[in-house]
């Protein structure tokens, strides 16, 4: 049975431990807060542009003018460009296993179809991840989800427009996220971001009458692109970002609770300790008084 002073030193050990989960816990929950506000005001924007080019893309394809690069199909590419987003910092439980797994899975799906996949990783741990299993990045980006900006989301548009332009083996864009559904439940997601899908089951309803444009729809499609790209990205990274916070604050509030348990563990063993110490200290009083008599 350890001592007296070690049970102490352990409970003063544990307290510490608790002190520092408590603050991040404290932090995590400040930022979930203002980082669910923000998601929140973002995603009617986010949709709204999606709906529109997934509409203006319909209504382009009936015509026979030149479709814009960037929703002209593919089929004879084989290679797809996965944008996979991680966390830059720990302590977030299984946020970041749960993405690298299924960027596996994603990748081994891709390779029996006999595709390549081309990674572009957000995050330090991520990137990490890739460089520990030798997985060749196509760019690596860092610093994008501590704190999002939609200057970050610009950047890495930038990016994903220019290789898809540039390489003709690309067939499609995807995104691999965290998807945040509520404080306690966030789950691995992937979204298509080129060419943009037109999705009818999101009840999107069109209009009996057709509208004039002005510009060309092909024009204003052709322009309207790249901010749908940059706009679905900055809600992605968002998205990534709000469930990291949700999951830290999970993980600290747990751990904060098992260093209460474990600190009341070890207060009973101290008693315990302690009430065994009295005893032995009282018989050895009362056998020396006995051998006096």
């Amino acid at each position: 049975m350890p001592s007296l002073r070690e049970i102490r030193k352990k409970i003063k050990s544990v307290k510490q431990t608790q002190q520092v989960t408590k603050a991040i816990k404290m932090i995590a929950a400040a930022r979930l807060k203002k980082a669910q506000g923000q998601l929140i005001a973002s995603r009617p924007y986010a949709h709204k542009v999606s709906d529109l080019v997934a509409s203006l893309t319909e209504r382009v394809k009936t015509q026979k003018t030149a479709l814009p690069p960037l929703i002209q199909e593919r089929p004879q590419a084989t290679t797809r460009l996965l944008v996979v987003i991680t966390a830059d910092k720990g302590f977030c439980g299984s946020f970041n296993v749960a993405i690298l797994r299924e960027t596996l899975k994603y990748w081994e799906a891709a390779k029996a179809k006999g595709q390549e996949v081309q990674f572009f990783v957000v995050g330090k741990k991520g990137r990490d991840f890739f460089s520990r299993q030798n997985i060749p990045m196509a760019r690596e980006f860092v610093n994008f989800i501590r704190r999002p900006a939609f200057s970050q989301a610009e950047i890495l548009g930038r990016e994903v427009v220019n290789r898809y332009l540039t390489d003709p083996q690309i067939a499609a864009v995807d995104v691999l996220y965290m998807d945040f559904k509520s404080v306690v439940r966030q789950i691995p997601a992937l979204y298509k971001l080129l060419p943009p899908t037109i999705d009818k089951k999101k009840g999107m309803v069109e209009p009996a009458f057709d509208y004039i444009y002005e510009p060309a729809r092909e024009k204003i499609l052709a322009e309207l692109l790249p901010r749908y790209i940059t706009t679905e990205l900055y809600r992605l990274i968002f998205e990534a970002y709000t469930s990291e916070q949700a999951s830290r604050m999970n993980v600290m509030e747990n751990a904060t609770k098992n260093a209460g348990e474990i600190i009341d563990d070890l207060g009973l063993l101290a008693n315990k300790v302690r009430q065994a110490s009295i005893t032995r200290e009282l018989l050895e009083v009362v056998s020396g008084a006995e051998a006096l008599n």
